[in-house]
Order: structure tokens, then sequence, then C-alpha cells
């Protein structure tokens, strides 16, 4: 939720040039505050730069103002289960000149848990990855430069959002045949034990599925 006075706060910061205006985060649960450094920077170098891109504080539309005459026609996709505020968020991108960010928390989140909603099977996966990919994409387009380090996040933050689909299966058929249909080399692990959890599920699918639902495996990739 907004914090108090979490408007004029952001607002505060918008003049001619700036047309994006990035806050900090409260995460209420476990105490952890996700804030920018707080500066003026133009689009470019954000995108140039690559790595600001996929800061906590940066992927989420929360704790935002946008101006968003750059880009009237901007929605959000609806089709997206998760990831639809960074799609929102780097689709706005091309279009903004420089961004603001400041120091001081405007948006408190509850990070106690981690929603069903954001469990992906490999069709939904394939279709999140496509289209974060074509945004990217037109941010890459807009300043001729590759960008590794978003590319990288598009994939393994999607990838461990499969894996937790896995846990959800309730069935063991519906688990084997999602497990048919995800191909390994369109993953990719930012750890090695998530590259273990989905190797034991694809040589051991019905020993995987029979341990108490992945229980004892849930650290491997929360």
């Amino acid at each position: 939720c907004l914090c108090e006075n979490s408007l004029a706060i952001l607002y505060s910061n918008i003049n001619d040039d700036v047309d994006l205006v990035v806050g900090g985060i409260y995460c209420n649960y476990s105490g952890k505050k996700l804030i920018p450094v707080r500066g003026v920077i133009s689009v470019e170098d954000i995108i140039i730069g690559d790595d600001i891109m996929v800061k906590p504080f940066f992927v989420t539309a929360w704790c935002k103002l946008f101006r968003i005459q750059r880009n009237p026609s901007l929605r959000f996709d609806e089709k997206f289960k998760v990831s639809e505020d960074l799609k929102f968020i780097w689709g706005f991108l091309p279009s903004a000149r420089r961004l603001a960010f400041t120091e001081e928390i405007v948006y408190e989140y509850n990070d106690c848990a981690l929603p069903d909603k954001y469990c992906l099977d490999y069709e939904s996966y394939c279709y999140h990855i496509n289209e974060l990919l074509l945004t990217l994409g037109k941010c890459q387009d807009r300043f001729n430069c590759r960008m590794e380090v978003a590319w990288r996040y598009i994939y393994c933050f999607h990838t461990a959002r499969l894996l937790y689909n896995l846990r959800k299966i309730d069935s063991y058929g519906a688990f084997k045949m999602e497990l048919k249909k995800i191909k390994k080399d369109n993953l990719i692990f930012d750890s090695f034990k998530k590259r273990l959890f989905f190797w034991f599920c694809s040589i051991f699918p019905h020993l995987a599925f029979s341990i108490n639902k992945f229980q004892q495996c849930v650290p491997l990739y929360l």
C-alpha cells in the first residue's frame, strides 16, 4: 500500500525533463528497505547501464510516478500472471527522457508469502518470456545496445516461477505431462540448487512428486 504523502513525495521530484520518478519500498515482513540512490539520470544511461533495470525497486510498478503523456497508449498486459508491471515499466522507457530517484519510502509491501498466482506452467512461461523479450528488444533498438543483465533476469526469474508451479501440481499424471513439455534449453537457472532440483524431477519424477509434495525442496527455488 502507498505510504502517507507518497504522491506528494513523488510529485515533488517531477520537473519538465523528468518522465518517471522512482521511490523506495519497505517490506513489512522481512523489514528490508529497497531504496534507490537519490539523483536524476537519463534513460539512455539506465538502459546502457542495464543493472538498474532489474533492481527490486525498479521492476515493480509500485512507488513510481509516470508522465503518461509520453506514451498514452501504454497498458498493462492482462494476460500476464506475473511481471505485468515489469513489462509496463520497460515498455515505458523508450519514450521517456530522464528518471528521478528518491530515497524516501513511498510504498509498503507485504512480503510474508509467495502467492500461488506466481506459478507459471510451461505454456504461460513461454508467453511471458517472448513478450518480455519483445519489450526488451524495443529498449535495445532505441539505444543500439545489448542488455545482457536484463535478458538473463527475464529467464532466471520466470524459470523460478516454473519450478514453483511444479511444486503446486497435485496430480502425478499432470506433473509428468508438464515435465515433458518443458524444454531445458529454454530455461536459465540462477543457482546450482535450482538446476539440481529440475534435474531430480526430470530423472526421478515419481520419487520427486512423492516427497511430501516437495515440501523438503521449497528452499531450492524460493
